[in-house]
């Protein structure tokens, strides 16, 4: 048995259902879904569906971020957590944590053809979709949607 801490790295959940919703759709030549078309609302209806029938391709990208650092009886098992909209500082505290050297991190793929603001492409009832169906990972990553700070400090 091997006991160590392990570092996660999360993102906003708002802002994964933006990559993995609204790009690289083929009806609309991959570029993102508009808000005003209505198409984004019904997919994430489609996809957070708790009725609809569970399918692996699919349902993979809507598994809680939580899922993977919780055990069985929902305890977190990780002792540090860092998020993707402060990458570089919580690679570098890890990298502390551990008495190693604090490499750069590239930055290699970066988009310039979309709104910087994810909240831009969900309307109140797409978020309330996202809310409700990640409310653990909101929660317990300290996620906010309604404030331009994407994760709270604490």
């Amino acid at each position: 048995w091997w006991s160590a801490s392990i570092p996660r790295r999360r993102a906003n959940p708002a802002s994964r259902r933006i990559l993995f919703h609204g790009w690289n759709v083929p009806e609309i030549g991959g570029m993102a879904l508009p808000v005003e078309s209505g198409l984004l609302t019904d997919k994430l209806r489609w996809k957070l569906n708790p009725e609809r029938p569970w399918q692996y391709h699919l349902d993979t990208s809507i598994t809680l971020q939580t899922d993977y650092l919780v055990d069985l009886h929902g305890r977190q098992v990780v002792d540090y957590v860092g998020h993707y909209e402060t990458l570089h500082d919580d690679w570098s505290a890890i990298c502390k944590r551990l008495g190693l050297p604090t490499p750069a991190l590239p930055h290699k793929r970066h988009s310039t053809d979309r709104p910087r603001d994810f909240r831009s492409y969900y309307t109140d009832a797409t978020a309330e979709l996202v809310a409700t169906h990640f409310a653990r990972d909101i929660q317990m990553l300290g996620y906010r949607f309604d404030t331009d700070a994407a994760v709270v400090a604490g």
